[in-house]
């Protein structure tokens, strides 16, 4: 698991001194920081945000007057990321934008537990010496559980493996493509159809009975064509979490690796999209999937309409 470290620079002799900690206790976590000499700071703030997994703030004494560190929480929040919050001194100030975000479940003192922002998937967990050590060690151990009876003393059987496991992400990716043309075909087919029907019956000389069978065509096919769209969403969704997780496993095996491709793939992908907000394929055609469930959505509430006109 990779951590993005949040610090104020006054902090960082101790920052150093926990990291060499943290490292000591679970070998596969990793800690990243800015030291405040890169010429993008923003940018590079927002790639290295996006590289990891979760971060981990420790709150100094002044952290929270610091607009770097809360330009920093924003990125968190845009990119729904966790937050590990680790205060230095049991009465360091928390930010402001972190206690009011969203709905604390409280465990012990004003500040403890969980938040999830109301508008994001991102959740802020106030952690002491303990919770996060906690924390850490469960993260360390779902990561050993992925990588289960490791064998890394053996290079040449690793790169076997990897090139195998980059090959099957790729079939997968290629089969997701394959289902989503299938249904962007489909349903081109059933709006074609509809639009055909329809207009052959409202231009039929029965006109005292196309009014009704027209409608009540059109409500049938719009909950065919929902109907279809909801397996189309859920079947892309499913492939996105299948590839997410097949990512994750790759960048485990990278870590054992000379070189880290995908991670450096991604981190110069985010510099390059900078603040924009990075839309997966997955994300994009979800959104295909949606439009054609409102076009079917719209047909019903027509169709519905028409039954009584």
């Amino acid at each position: 698991m990779k951590y993005f470290v949040i610090h104020s620079r006054v902090d960082l002799p101790r920052v150093k001194e926990l990291i060499g900690e943290w490292t000591s206790l679970y070998a596969n976590a990793q800690f990243i920081m800015l030291d405040g000499s890169q010429e993008n700071w923003e940018g590079d703030a927002t790639a290295r945000i996006r590289e990891c997994g979760k971060v981990l703030y420790v709150v100094g004494e002044k952290s929270a007057a610091s607009p770097f560190i809360e330009k920093e929480l924003e990125i968190v929040r845009r990119e729904h990321k966790d937050v590990y919050v680790y205060p230095l001194s049991a009465g360091n100030r928390i930010n402001d934008s972190l206690k009011t975000g969203g709905t604390v479940e409280a465990k012990s003192g004003e500040y403890e537990g969980e938040i999830v922002f109301s508008k994001t998937k991102a959740r802020v967990f106030f952690c002491d010496d303990a919770e996060l050590n906690r924390r850490l060690k469960k993260d360390s151990e779902e990561i050993e559980v992925i990588l289960k009876a490791a064998d890394f003393s053996n290079k040449d059987v690793i790169m076997e493996q990897y090139k195998m496991f980059v090959q099957t992400s790729e079939a997968l990716v290629s089969r997701k493509q394959a289902v989503n043309s299938f249904y962007v075909t489909l349903n081109s087919i059933l709006l074609g159809a509809i639009v055909s029907v329809v207009g052959g019956l409202v231009a039929s000389d029965k006109v005292a009975t196309s009014g009704i069978l027209t409608a009540g065509i059109a409500i049938f096919l719009s909950l065919v064509g929902g109907v279809i769209c909801c397996s189309w969403i859920t079947l892309l969704r499913s492939y996105g979490d299948l590839n997410a997780s097949k990512m994750a496993i790759i960048g485990c095996i990278e870590e054992h690796l000379a070189l880290k491709l995908f991670d450096t793939e991604w981190a110069i992908l985010s510099r390059k999209i900078g603040s924009r907000k990075y839309k997966s394929f997955t994300v994009k055609e979800m959104a295909v999937a949606k439009i054609f469930f409102v076009l079917y959505a719209l047909l019903f509430v027509i169709g519905i309409v028409g039954m009584f006109l």
